[in-house]
């Protein structure tokens, strides 16, 4: 698959038919914020700290805040994809195109109350983010590395 048929891919997955949010997604940096979400979530058995820290960074910014949104939307949709995935829904992951294997891989890992008791977690540390102007490098590192965690249990 070329770079350009995966980009295409999870183009798809994340704008869900809209052509208005695929254009959204290309003008802003998205699309690149998604690819990084998306290798980050894939190396979740050996993660990049430097990685997860300059995408923190990165995405903290405060003229950053749409790219912020697509990290937390791509987040859900492979937590959600990984939960299904273990729960033994074959292609659940396959939607994301190139480096499916390796998602694949992490959505037999783990055990499924812990990737929906992550989900519970996301949604709450979101929340209370959001609602005490929380640091989001705080909440970007936390969210990958307990997604590490789920994983190695």
């Amino acid at each position: 698959m070329t770079a350009s048929e995966g980009d295409d891919a999870l183009l798809g997955v994340l704008a869900e038919g809209s052509p208005g949010k695929a254009l959204g997604l290309l003008g802003n940096g998205g699309l690149a914020t998604a690819r990084e979400t998306l290798r980050l979530w894939a190396r979740l058995d050996r993660p990049d700290l430097g990685a997860i820290c300059a995408l923190a960074e990165r995405l903290a910014k405060p003229q950053a805040d749409a790219q912020f949104s697509v990290f937390l939307d791509t987040y859900r949709k492979l937590l959600w994809g990984t939960a299904r995935a273990c729960a033994g829904e074959v292609n659940a992951l396959r939607a994301f195109g190139a480096g499916s294997a390796d998602l694949e891989r992490i959505g037999v890992s783990g055990r499924l109350e812990e990737w929906t008791g992550l989900w519970d977690k996301l949604v709450h540390s979101v929340q209370r983010a959001d609602a005490l102007n929380l640091d989001k490098r705080h909440l970007i590192v936390s969210l990958l590395l307990d997604a590490q965690a789920v994983l190695r249990a």
